[in-house]
């Protein structure tokens, strides 16, 4: 197969020629239809604007460092993938905004989440290249970047809104600083892009929305409490019979620690206790909609759920992808600057890696493995049931 930009072999057309009226040289056209002639490729990529965007600060100081380029460069390709990772997300972010969501729109948006997936694997794979510069060649040139920090990286503060993580009331750092290191433009940009929804609001509310246990002759939550009572039972007889010899003492701290385990399980079932844990910040997601991915994912391996269960486990994958890129990126940076503070004046590395541990929402999807139970396990949902099951979402209410 050809390559669609026109590499390798093709096949032999007549060709027109004309003069580029910027350079004077001779170009050959292509005609795509009647009068129309085909999208010269260097005019249709803009390489001419894209190269001669690298402007190093030590060549302006007449100081002229060879790493930088290299530090520009891979930076604005972050850039450019930034650009389209916001262009997946926001489309994602469009299907759920105009409900019902169908099991093709679950589809086409889990396929572009999992073209994010790939992106993130690019972008770890620019750090290696980045970091073939050593922290003595970073340094020849580091000081021309101050007050210039990543953290001002406005398409990355989109990003991180639109999955959900607010630019305000960060755990680690003040709401000051955060507004401060902004252009006034910028600042009012974020603010404007923080009043939309986030994929986090949409994915919870399109869970909350799916009919899946709401069944007159089938309480499924019940059966599935009944199941978690077998298990924690038996897992108690397990402790008691295999801990007996080593005294009471050992036997009351495993079983202090089943207990803690069967708080959880009623923290999640309990409205009244989950209520709480949203209000503490342990828990983000509602009770509806916690209740229904753990479904989806208690169920995977029926047909329905398919689609619906690789969609959640693509929101993990990408998640944790991000966590992944900031910290391999706080590696790098830890490499490259050891314990300085950072040249936007955050607290440099100690900054990184909080960001990496702190900036997540969709913790929630990550820790319904708590309440997984074995698929021998499993309540047994009655055919009729699954028969009246409706993965379609219901029509939202004004």
């Amino acid at each position: 197969m050809a390559c669609p930009m026109g590499y390798g072999p093709q096949p032999e057309r007549p060709r027109k020629k004309s003069i580029d009226g910027k350079t004077g040289k001779e170009v050959i056209l292509e005609e795509r239809s009647k009068g129309a002639p085909a999208v010269y490729y260097n005019d249709y990529l803009g390489t001419e604007s894209l190269l001669g965007i690298q402007n190093p600060r030590s060549t302006a100081a007449g100081n002229d460092v060879h790493d930088e380029m290299l530090f520009i460069i891979t930076h604005q390709a972050y850039e450019l993938w930034f650009k389209q990772i916001l262009h997946e997300l926001q489309s994602i972010v469009g299907i759920f905004g105009a409900p019902p969501v169908s099991d093709q729109d679950i589809y086409k948006v889990a396929m572009r989440m999992q073209r994010v997936v790939k992106i993130q694997a690019v972008m770890m794979h620019q750090l290696e290249v980045l970091e073939t510069m050593t922290p003595l060649d970073f340094l020849e040139f580091r000081d021309y970047l101050t007050p210039a920090s990543g953290f001002q990286s406005t398409q990355w503060r989109q990003i991180e809104i639109l999955m959900g993580i607010p630019l305000e009331n960060r755990p680690y750092v003040s709401n000051s600083f955060v507004q401060s290191v902004f252009t006034e433009k910028d600042r009012g940009m974020l603010k404007e892009f923080s009043q939309g929804l986030s994929l986090f609001q949409h994915v919870e509310r399109w869970l909350e929305r799916l009919k899946l246990t709401e069944h007159e002759d089938f309480n499924f939550w019940k059966a599935y409490e009944a199941a978690v009572e077998d298990m924690l039972k038996k897992d108690e007889a397990t402790i008691r019979a295999s801990l007996a010899g080593l005294g009471d003492d050992a036997v009351d701290a495993e079983l202090k620690q089943l207990d803690s385990t069967r708080t959880t399980f009623q923290s999640l079932l309990d409205a009244n206790l989950h209520r709480e844990f949203v209000d503490r910040g342990v828990r983000r997601f509602s009770q509806k909609a916690m209740l229904n991915a753990l479904f989806i994912m208690l169920y995977r391996d029926e047909p329905l759920f398919h689609v619906p269960h690789m969609f959640l486990q693509l929101i993990m994958d990408v998640e944790k992808g991000f966590t992944a890129w900031r910290n391999g990126h706080a590696m790098m940076a830890h490499r490259m600057i050891g314990a300085k503070i950072g040249t936007g004046g955050t607290a440099g590395i100690q900054y990184l890696h909080r960001a990496a541990a702190n900036n997540k929402a969709f913790v929630d999807l990550v820790n319904l493995s708590t309440f997984m139970l074995p698929r021998h396990s499993l309540p047994e949902i009655p055919r009729a049931v699954w028969q009246q099951m409706q993965f379609q979402a219901a029509p939202q209410t004004p």
